[in-house]
């Protein structure tokens, strides 16, 4: 039995509607179990199908508006919806997600909220620009993750929306 491991390189977006709708990044990480060994092309392959169906799990349950913090409740679904993508690929297997996970500016972006809603008055409110700076941006060109600032891609020189 072979053991791939994958994880998020660029974070995946969700709406945290418990947190005012404020768009957070997610970052997740597992291992495909499988029979048999594979070559480096075949578990790249692996991979990119388990990230894909995760990106495609976590859209559907944003969707269906459910919280981040319930996530970690639906991993067997999310296991069970990469391990049928990839048997459907001739890739028999188990999977299991070890981790979702908001990342740092996010955590910060929602321990301000809370903060803000325990303390209404409270001078360190959360505004429409430190929103904006924690969603990921992307080259609509290259697809290169670009920071929160800039004009211009860093990878291939195409102007950024």
């Amino acid at each position: 039995m072979a053991r791939v491991p994958f994880g998020t390189q660029v974070p995946i977006t969700y709406r945290a509607d418990e947190y005012d709708g404020v768009t957070v990044a997610l970052r997740a990480a597992g291992v495909v179990n499988t029979e048999q060994e594979y070559s480096d092309a075949d578990q790249n392959i692996i991979k990119s199908y388990a990230l894909q169906t995760l990106q495609e799990a976590l859209t559907k349950f944003n969707t269906m508006q459910v919280r981040i913090s319930e996530l970690p409740s639906h991993a067997s679904e999310i296991n069970g919806m990469i391990a049928d993508k990839l048997t459907a690929a001739g890739y028999k297997s188990t999977v299991s997600i070890n981790s979702i996970n908001v990342d740092e500016e996010s955590r910060k972006v929602i321990d301000n909220i809370i903060r803000q809603k325990l303390d209404p008055t409270a001078a360190n409110m959360v505004n429409a620009a430190t929103v904006n700076a924690i969603r990921p941006k992307f080259c609509p060109n290259c697809g290169t993750p670009t920071g929160a600032s800039g004009n211009f891609c860093s990878n291939c020189g195409s102007k950024l929306a």
